[in-house]
């Protein structure tokens, strides 16, 4: 049976955010669809949000590499190119890397730190990685970080750098994941996040997790997909 979590968190209810986090697993999600919410603090969402893509591109990574999985593509979109890629792993923060505000606070700088290691395995597993933002948004990255991550994109051929000529609304800012298994199931993991230069408390943080044939799952992925479509950009990798 299909299972629906839904939880919208109060900003001053962190044990209760505690308490109702899921657990995330890829194997579940094809047969229990995830909708998580909540609103509150950058300070207590993030290491939850964030710490749940890592998690996930950790997992994705592993069943890709053992062939649990066939296919992983990844789309992050965001307003500047993906924070993890501007940055060398097992480094310290490049405090211009994030805003003020998580520079000083470790448990957020560790959600940076373990998505410059996640997101790169999954890029060794060979998934598909689509990097969209607008092209303005490279220039609001450092001299070094901007060479960080072009070096990159000109190591890897499954990372595809896609600058677009309108910003991205605010709704769609952040990242989603499509995944196939050998039978050809297909389920995904989206996030609508901010980026960690970015933060704000006035956001709501939402995670998906599940099968495309989920009517919420395949909403959040076709608005997506539809958008993109609307940006001339489309990818055969991606398609539902």
């Amino acid at each position: 049976m299909k299972k629906i979590i839904t939880a919208v968190l109060a900003w001053s209810a962190s044990l209760v955010a505690l308490e109702n986090v899921p657990k995330w697993n890829v194997e579940n999600a094809f047969s229990n669809p995830i909708h998580f919410e909540a609103s509150g603090s950058d300070a207590e969402n993030r290491p939850i949000f964030v710490g749940a893509q890592a998690e996930i591109e950790r997992q994705l990574a592993q069943m890709l590499s053992s062939g649990d999985l066939t296919h992983v593509a990844c789309m992050i979109h965001t307003p500047t190119p993906t924070t993890p890629l501007c940055q060398l792993p097992s480094l310290d923060i490049d405090k211009q890397l994030v805003a003020p505000e998580i520079s000083a606070d470790t448990s957020r700088i560790q959600t940076v730190l373990d998505r410059t290691i996640t997101l790169r395995a999954l890029i060794q597993s060979n998934a598909s990685i689509f990097v969209i933002y607008p092209a303005e948004g490279l220039q609001a990255r450092s001299p070094e970080q901007r060479t960080i991550y072009l070096n990159e994109h000109s190591t890897h051929d499954n990372l595809y750098d896609k600058p677009l000529d309108e910003t991205i609304p605010a709704e769609l800012i952040g990242a989603t994941y499509l995944f196939e298994t050998p039978n050809g199931q297909k389920a995904m993991f989206s996030i609508s996040a901010l980026q960690a230069n970015s933060p704000s408390d006035e956001k709501i943080w939402t995670i998906w997790l599940g099968s495309l044939e989920d009517p919420e799952c395949y909403e959040r992925y076709m608005l997506i997909i539809n958008w993109l479509a609307d940006q001339d950009i489309s990818f055969a990798a991606l398609r539902p």
